[in-house]
């Protein structure tokens, strides 16, 4: 009798949990809002219920990858459904092909947002199903106060000149390098035991693959053939004097000349991983001279935590365009969605000039409409207390997004990427390869990147494209 009772209790416990996990959707008559960033719930109590004081919208903010969890489980179940998704860029593919999200290319006002925000929310007929309130041109943040006493550099424009390549960026990267005791001890504050464990020199970079976003978004191939199934790597990631492989094996290795001996390594990086402790920490610490980061990283990361390097940094171009990132609102198909209300709520945060440009006043976001951003490049009173001398970032976003693109775009960017970093590194460190041999490394890599692949997609896995 226990033993059946104690079974009837487990049932009920599983259904439970199933219930508050699909159950986060409709709730009385609110518009109910999914999202993985906050800050859409501030947008909603700050700005939207001002402008629309009778509409009731309830926002739930859940961990990106959560929510694509919780989203994929409501949208197969067919209950709990929220009426408006907030999209994260290494998403919007697999949403814009899944036949979830309503054809929204009749809203009006969207002549003035960048081509690569449209293109990127397009379903298989080519109709828009998600819009965007911002663009995320990527730029490259660096130290002012190092460029000048280390690289003799006066402005954002004779950075962007050093940097414009990536083999000025190693070149950089080794001058930061090779800068004496007493430089390194009066950026960072290090001295005795904790200098001598920090290393030589200023680190170019937080993070060990930096650039591979640089990459990802200038691929002429995206990760799917032009027939639709098979896998595609695009020859910029490991083949060229340049590739991205082997600039993290370069970053990776730093001055040392023994490729495979990781404790030899000097690196040029910090060996941090983006959106980690250590990496928020390098932001104020002084090790670290420069981040490739996009457009909102200057308020939602530098202000937050760059401490005390306030008003020393600044940012120019790097060696190639990119954007990254970014959040897409849509809405989802079913029969119970409040349509009405959903599309007011896209169309004010993403169409509404008033609102546009109170929130890039208010944050220092770049907004997804051309003439508004090109209005605040203009103005000299647009600067950021991040950065030195009055500079104002929306020049060179400006110069940034004109050249974005996102036809390179998958729906399996969400794990490709990613995956594809961890066989880089595993190259620059000769290891989890079935080979020693330096000149089989990097087949070996990319073969154990291809065996992923197979394993976990359903594309088709062709010939390992290193001969």
């Amino acid at each position: 009798m226990k033993k059946i009772l104690s079974l009837i209790i487990c049932a009920i416990l599983a259904v439970c949990s199933m219930i508050s996990l699909v159950g986060c959707g409709k709730k009385s008559n609110d518009l109910v809002v999914w999202t993985f960033t906050d800050e859409l719930k501030t947008m909603v109590n700050d700005y939207y219920k001002k402008a629309y004081p009778n509409a009731k919208v309830d926002v739930k903010v859940f961990e990106v990858n959560d929510l694509a969890t919780k989203l994929n489980m409501t949208l197969k179940a067919k209950k709990g459904l929220p009426d408006v998704v907030a999209i994260e860029q290494k998403y919007i593919r697999e949403y814009a092909l899944s036949g979830y999200f309503m054809d929204l290319s009749d809203m009006n006002g969207t002549e003035q947002m960048y081509t690569c925000t449209l293109d990127a929310a397009k379903n298989k007929d080519g109709k828009v199903i998600a819009y965007a309130w911002q663009a995320t041109p990527g730029v490259m943040y660096y130290r002012a106060d190092m460029a000048k006493e280390i690289l003799g550099v006066n402005s954002p424009e004779e950075m962007h000149a050093m940097v414009s390549t990536w083999y000025g960026v190693l070149n950089v990267a080794a001058q930061l390098k090779a800068v004496d005791d007493a430089i390194v001890t009066k950026y960072t504050g290090l001295t005795g035991k904790a200098l001598e464990e920090h290393g030589k020199g200023i680190r170019i970079f937080s993070d060990n693959t930096a650039p591979a976003k640089v990459f990802y978004s200038n691929r002429e191939k995206s990760w799917i053939d032009s027939d639709g199934t098979t896998l595609a790597i695009d020859s910029s990631l490991y083949d060229g004097e340049n590739n991205l492989m082997d600039i993290v094996k370069k970053l990776e290795m730093g001055t040392s000349t023994e490729w495979g001996n990781v404790e030899s390594y000097d690196p040029y990086i910090n060996r941090n991983q983006e959106r980690a402790t250590g990496w928020f920490n390098d932001m104020s610490n002084g090790q670290v001279f420069s981040f490739l980061m996009p457009s909102y990283s200057l308020s939602y990361d530098f202000e937050k935590y760059c401490g005390d390097s306030e008003g020393k940094w600044a940012i120019c171009e790097g060696p190639q365009n990119y954007t990254d990132g970014g959040t897409w609102l849509g809405i989802i198909n079913h029969k119970d969605t409040k349509v009405d209300e959903a599309k007011q709520l896209i169309s004010y945060f993403t169409t509404n000039t008033e609102f546009l440009t109170a929130w890039a006043n208010k944050t220092g976001d770049f907004m997804n409409n051309k003439t508004l951003m090109q209005q605040f490049a203009a103005d000299s009173t647009k600067t950021h207390k991040v950065l030195a001398d009055g500079q104002n970032p929306y020049i060179v976003f400006n110069k940034v997004a004109a050249s974005l693109r996102s036809d390179n775009l998958t729906k399996h960017d969400a794990k490709l990427c990613e995956e594809f970093k961890t066989w880089c590194l595993y190259y620059a460190q000769l290891i989890n390869l079935d080979t020693t041999d330096s000149a089989l490394a990097k087949k070996s890599a990319v073969q154990g990147f291809m065996n992923y692949v197979a394993t976990n997609t359903n594309l088709t896995v062709g010939e390992n494209p290193i001969a």
